[in-house]
């Protein structure tokens, strides 16, 4: 795969990003991460997906991870992320040999809002001071300029 991104001419992988706090504690500040800047050429967004994102308005990259679809209704009651009315499965947000969180002493919340068409409801992990889909709204999927991945659940 490697040796495909480098001769191919980045057809699988085109380049690295450095991550910040905003999507803690999946990427840890600090760390690099993986960018497929074809993945949106040939499949559509998903849910779960993180993405390296242009924000209209702003000259800087972005790392995001896609919650909501074309459609979808989006809420964020006491800091538990609704879609469609249902509790949204975060694997993401689990820390490896670290006790759950009981409760959130500061909870977060959004009102319900439907993503319109076309476009994509994004948060960051980190959902504290951070800018998202809370601040900017849906966005075009136009603004995704690849996918993030790890190697393997792990950055570098």
């Amino acid at each position: 795969l490697f040796a495909g991104a480098f001769f191919g001419g980045g057809w699988y992988v085109a380049g690295v990003v450095n991550v910040g706090h905003a999507m803690e504690p999946a990427f840890q500040d600090g760390a690099k991460a993986f960018v497929n800047y074809k993945a949106y050429g040939s499949s559509d967004p998903r849910r779960g997906q993180t993405v390296l994102m242009r924000v209209p308005g702003e000259d800087a990259l972005f790392i995001r991870r896609i919650i909501g679809l074309p459609g979808d209704t989006v809420e964020i009651n006491k800091s538990e992320v609704l879609v469609n009315g249902q509790k949204l499965d975060e694997p993401w947000l689990l820390v490896a040999n670290a006790p759950p969180k009981v409760e959130d002493p500061n909870p977060i919340y959004f009102p319900q809002t439907t993503v319109a068409a076309g476009k994509f409801f994004v948060l960051a992990d980190n959902r504290t001071d951070t800018h998202d889909s809370r601040t900017f709204g849906a966005v075009d999927p136009s603004a995704f300029l690849g996918r993030v991945w790890t190697l393997f659940g792990m950055t570098f």
